[in-house]
């Protein structure tokens, strides 16, 4: 005769705890782990290059440390807030028990249910139920924590979701938020394009979809440093070009088209804000700024020619050759910042 069945309560390996039903059949029911990366988000990998910005991680780290934990990075649309948050995130995470990056779209209860819903193990159906079980299971998470709150637009309208949010600093988390707008309780610090000074710069916009085909590389398409131009092969007028092979004449047929004759030039600006509608493809999709030190072109055999494209001479271009054609050096790049494609405007 077999006995009734019971449950039981059992404790495996310590603290872990499950249910064990006796009799003929026996399951355990295993409790979730809490994984350290709270979100499989965490923005900018690792594998990116991110050049520049250096003060102002430092800053974002020291003002973490010093104003009670939270911290509102602050800028217009475009500017690099996300890049940088990431970054720090990705160069932080192994100082802390837990870590998370949280990309907001439009409402921050949605966006939170989204990024936790799998290393919380949430349970509940209703979005206000979603949210107070989420606050409940980060509360009660032991150690050191981190958390990125990206991008959180229309705060006025969820100051609610917002301060709810900044209670977890007592409960042993940092919290980095990024916005264009501005909470007077949240100590800020605002990004601005650049932050170092008396540097001569030159930009070069991208797009992410043609950064991630040139594996994030930037270099000219031909071969030639110098080139000659076949006469009457292209509608270029007498003293425009000059007689052999000089660097000049590449300049100009890439003024035509990029690697003409095998030439390897490449384009960059003196204006931001064309360099803005490159990137983004005249605001049709996301994409990235490099910036360049030109300054210290000549000691990496980096040419720099200023000719006025007359095909479009508001583009203010300089033109980049670099010696052998080589791609230009990680040194010579200051920062790469992402832009939008809704930053038209700002």
């Amino acid at each position: 005769m077999f006995g009734k069945k019971e449950d039981r309560s059992v404790t495996v390996n310590g603290k872990n705890t499950g249910i064990i039903n006796t009799g003929d059949n026996v399951t355990i029911e295993s409790p979730h782990i809490i994984p350290k990366a709270l979100t499989t988000q965490t923005g900018l990998a690792n594998d990116i290059d991110f050049v520049g910005r250096k003060e102002e991680l430092q800053k974002v780290d020291e003002l973490l440390n010093q104003n009670a934990t939270l911290l509102l990075l602050n800028g217009i649309g475009g500017i690099g807030k996300s890049t940088l948050a990431s970054y720090y995130l990705n160069q932080k995470k192994d100082e802390f028990d837990y870590y998370g990056f949280v990309q907001v779209n439009d409402d921050i209860k949605l966006s939170l249910a989204s990024a936790f819903s799998t290393s919380l193990d949430l349970k509940s159906e209703k979005i206000d139920d979603l949210f107070a079980e989420i606050m409940n299971k980060l509360q009660n998470l032991e150690g050191k924590k981190l958390l990125i709150i990206d991008d959180v637009k229309e705060m006025n309208n969820q100051l609610d979701e917002m301060n709810t949010l900044m209670t977890l600093k007592n409960s042993g988390f940092q919290i980095l938020f990024t916005s264009r707008e501005v909470k007077e309780d949240i100590p800020q610090y605002f990004l601005d394009i650049i932050t170092l000074d008396e540097i001569n710069y030159l930009y070069r916009g991208v797009s992410k979809r043609l950064d991630k085909e040139l594996n994030e590389k930037i270099r000219g398409k031909g071969n030639k440093e110098e080139v000659a131009i076949p006469i009457g092969r292209y509608h270029i007028r007498i003293g425009d070009f000059v007689i052999g092979a000089d660097r000049e004449n590449t300049v100009r047929l890439h003024h035509i088209e990029s690697g003409l004759e095998d030439g390897c030039v490449i384009s960059t600006t003196k204006s931001l804000k064309v360099a803005k509608e490159f990137a983004t493809n005249k605001y049709t999709e996301d994409g990235y700024i490099y910036i360049f030190n030109r300054d210290i072109l000549e000691e990496y055999s980096i040419k720099a020619i200023e000719i006025n494209n007359p095909l479009y001479p508001s583009e203010v271009e300089i033109s980049l050759i670099v010696s052998d054609c080589k791609q230009i050096p990680k040194d010579v790049i200051i920062a790469k910042i992402e832009i939008s494609k809704k930053s038209k405007g700002l």
